[in-house]
């Protein structure tokens, strides 16, 4: 059991960690799987000598493993099903626990949900939606989502080449107003801005002004542009429209 929980730790701290990617994920669910797959077959005569090893160590007695396993105690143990301790240990214990974790995986990542979770990894807004890809996006709306796209909708998206050469969500909005696609394809730049108003709209700006929630949404999501501005001639900007309570910059002045 140590053995299968050694495997499977590394699994479940990716899980719990909020900054764990999708697809990093899935790669470890898929090693986790091969590895206890692993263990399964050629793991069980090491297990045994690391068993038997420990036992002489501790003067633990070790049973004959060619003898018929006995279940119970006292005046009611009896065998079990004329099967020896090899088997029962080998069958009914070890391979036994390893197959029930197998299913668990199996039921809960299983070869589609693993497919899914992957292509839906293109759509990962971390590091500027540095793992989009639209093949992916492709495959992931004709294979889980037909139902919610039209067949000239996804045969835009196949035919389109220029697709292929885009790097992220920006360069895809880019790309649409530069064909004045756009107008036709208008969620995408909108979804863009809600993604960020999430992170912009805390419950202290709540309380605030909506052109102080547009301004700083610009500067957010425009974050090339806002690169470029000049602090100290905003701060001018700023001074010379009205006598300030509060000095922002402090004149420089010869000693």
């Amino acid at each position: 059991m140590i053995q299968i929980l050694g495997i499977t730790n590394d699994l479940c701290q990716a899980l719990q960690r909020k900054s764990q990617d999708i697809l990093n994920a899935m790669h470890l669910v898929s090693n986790t799987k091969i590895l206890i797959q692993k263990l399964r077959d050629d793991g069980w005569e090491n297990l045994l000598q690391q068993v038997l090893l420990f036992c002489n160590n501790h003067d633990i007695e070790v049973p004959n493993m060619e003898d018929h396993y006995i279940y119970g105690r006292g005046r009611f143990r009896q065998p079990k099903d004329r099967v020896t301790n090899l088997h029962y240990f080998r069958y009914d214990v070890f391979i036994a626990a390893i197959d029930s974790q197998l299913h668990e995986l199996d039921f809960r990542f299983n070869d589609e949900m693993i497919e899914l979770l992957s292509l839906s990894s293109s759509l990962d807004p971390k590091r500027k939606f540095q793992n989009f890809k639209a093949d992916d996006i492709y495959k992931l709306v004709s294979k889980f989502y037909p139902a919610d796209f039209t067949e000239q909708e996804e045969l835009n998206l196949k035919k389109h080449t220029q697709l292929d050469s885009l790097k992220s969500i920006y360069d895809l909005c880019r790309w649409l107003a530069e064909t004045e696609k756009g107008e036709i394809y208008y969620l995408i730049d909108r979804l863009r801005a809600f993604s960020a108003m999430k992170l912009i709209k805390t419950a202290l700006r709540n309380r605030m002004e909506d052109d102080y929630l547009t301004d700083s949404l610009i500067v957010y999501v425009q974050k090339g542009i806002a690169k470029e501005f000049d602090i100290d001639l905003i701060i001018d900007e700023f001074a010379s429209k009205k006598d300030r309570r509060s000095i922002l910059k402090i004149s420089k002045t010869n000693k």
